[in-house]
């Protein structure tokens, strides 16, 4: 990962909460009810079902 990247991981980890209204734990707790198991169209699926944008979808499944 280059510094360019940690900077930004490290940007979207420290305003996850704020931005996405939940913690990153209940937000693992409904990705468990995701019918999908590919990580891309699990992404999709938050998107969709939640209004989880692009990165932010990227760090739960991250977490996961």
């Amino acid at each position: 990962m280059t510094e360019r990247q940690k900077k930004w991981f490290a940007t979207v980890q420290a305003n996850f909460e704020a931005q996405t209204g939940k913690p990153v734990a209940e937000w693992l707790e409904i990705l468990k009810a995701c019918p999908e198991t590919m990580p891309g169209k699990q992404a999709t699926w938050l998107r969709a079902e939640h209004g989880i944008g692009v990165n932010h979808a990227a760090y739960i499944l991250s977490c996961a």
